[in-house]
């Protein structure tokens, strides 16, 4: 008991209280210990391909098997850490969380990456694009993602966002011969910052009535926050979740939120295309079903325009693939 008393007298104090919650959060971080190892590699992997470059006598970056065993090295390893490392945790805001859900929706995308590598990389041999920056970048958004797993925090899903979304203008964008691929890049990037905005607003006006942008702690003001003017706050919420719901509907490319995304998919390069049509929308769906679980009974709400979404999605989808005459801008519908 006297040990008790002595260790929460040593908490209390202020030096001791920090030196505890730095403790605390080294031993949290093992739960992440993939995100912090691809992070690594990824700086390795640059410093060490930008030296050979300039030791080279070669004055061009084009490396073929070395990049390509270097880049599915990587992702093999990152596969067997979510595999076998797995831990649970949070960290301090709980802005970040690693349960049983994300390790296994992680160790699927890893999955994913690895056989979506090998076409990307065939794809890159073809258009003459294997230049290791490309792959940087890659491998940089395949971290982005797995982070935004981890993500319970609107604003924490913003900034990861937004760094996939960087990262997806480069790689759409990287044909630098071709004006249609930049055409592709600047098209991304003005409608994406345009959404960006409306999801801006949208986690602004449900900070302005509930104070918090966490996950969790949403959910529990929505179900149990009952005031004189709970009709005034749901009306509110309702419409900052409707702002949120339609960047989610952009980012998935359903209609009537995809007329960007033909021209976008046409002009990328098409180791571009195979990517970011297909793999990021694994990523984003599943922070959609996240965040739709989290509303509760304001979800039931907003069921009929994510039906009407998918209906209208559906017609558009299959009505103007007919009359597409490009097999990439076919991906999009």
């Amino acid at each position: 008991m006297a040990l008790i008393v002595v260790s929460s007298n040593l908490i209390t104090h202020p030096l001791y209280f920090v030196f505890f919650i730095i403790i605390m959060e080294s031993i949290i971080l093992f739960s992440f210990i993939p995100e912090i190892y691809l992070s690594i590699s990824i700086l390795i992997f640059l410093l060490y391909n930008i030296t050979i470059l300039n030791t080279s006598k070669a004055n061009f970056a084009v490396f073929k098997f070395e990049i390509f065993s270097q880049v599915i090295a990587i992702l093999i390893f990152l596969f067997l850490l979510l595999v076998y490392v797995k831990i649970e945790g949070f960290t301090y805001n709980s802005s970040f969380i690693v349960d049983s859900t994300n390790i296994n929706l992680k160790v699927v995308w890893s999955v994913f990456c690895i056989f979506s590598f090998i076409n990307i990389w065939r794809s890159s041999l073809l258009q003459k694009l294997n230049f290791f920056e490309f792959f940087t970048i890659f491998l940089l958004s395949i971290f982005a993602s797995l982070l935004l797993l981890s993500s319970v925090d609107l604003l924490a899903n913003y900034l990861i966002i937004e760094l996939q979304s960087i990262c997806f203008y480069i790689l759409a964008s990287f044909r630098r011969s071709s004006s249609f691929s930049s055409e592709a890049g600047l098209k991304y990037f003005i409608s994406s910052a345009f959404m960006s905005c409306i999801f801006l607003l949208g986690i602004s006006i449900l900070y302005g009535c509930l104070g918090t942008l966490n996950y969790n702690s949403i959910s529990l003001l929505i179900v149990f926050g009952s005031t004189d003017y709970s009709h005034i706050i749901f009306n509110y919420v309702f419409l900052g979740s409707l702002l949120i719901l339609i960047f989610f509907l952009f980012k998935l490319s359903i209609a009537p939120f995809h007329f960007w995304f033909p021209q976008i998919y046409d002009g990328s390069p098409l180791s571009s295309t195979i990517y970011f049509s297909v793999l990021p929308k694994f990523i984003i769906f599943s922070v959609l079903i996240r965040w739709l679980s989290t509303l509760s009974f304001i979800s039931s709400s907003l069921t009929p325009i994510i039906l009407c979404c998918a209906l209208f999605s559906s017609f558009f989808g299959v009505f103007f693939s007919v009359e597409a005459k490009k097999i990439k801008k076919i991906f999009d519908f």
